[in-house]
């Protein structure tokens, strides 16, 4: 199994940015509490608060399946908070790839080349 990198990119509605944060770190707490599969989660916001970009890395596909399930009550409320765009990387399995679904707004990319270091 291969790493996956989830790459996303949030313009917030106005006053969302108050909101996403709150929803926000109460799911790292569930994070944190319950996801072994989830190897980071990283949120970076401009200056003026109007975006935000996150990287997220799970050690495998089966961990990416197991953090949708479980931060599902999350979803719909960080998603009110703005529009949201993002590309998942890696080998993803065919579970994934049906989770993820065709035509939305999350892109699937698959491995071409890498330069890694210890």
């Amino acid at each position: 199994m291969s790493e996956i990198v989830g790459i996303g990119r949030v313009k917030f509605h106005p006053g969302g940015f108050e909101e996403y944060q709150r929803l926000v770190e109460r799911e790292l707490e569930l994070v944190r509490a319950t996801e072994p599969g989830t190897l980071a989660l990283d949120v970076y916001v401009s200056a003026d608060k109007s975006e935000a970009v996150y990287i997220e890395r799970y050690r495998d596909s089966q961990a990416l399946i197991d953090h949708f399930a479980n931060v599902t009550e999350f979803m719909a409320p960080v998603l009110a908070t703005g529009v949201f765009e993002g590309e998942i990387l890696g080998e993803a399995s065919d579970e994934l790839k049906a989770a993820i679904g065709e035509g939305g707004p999350v892109e699937l990319f698959r491995p071409l080349m890498s330069l890694k270091r210890p």
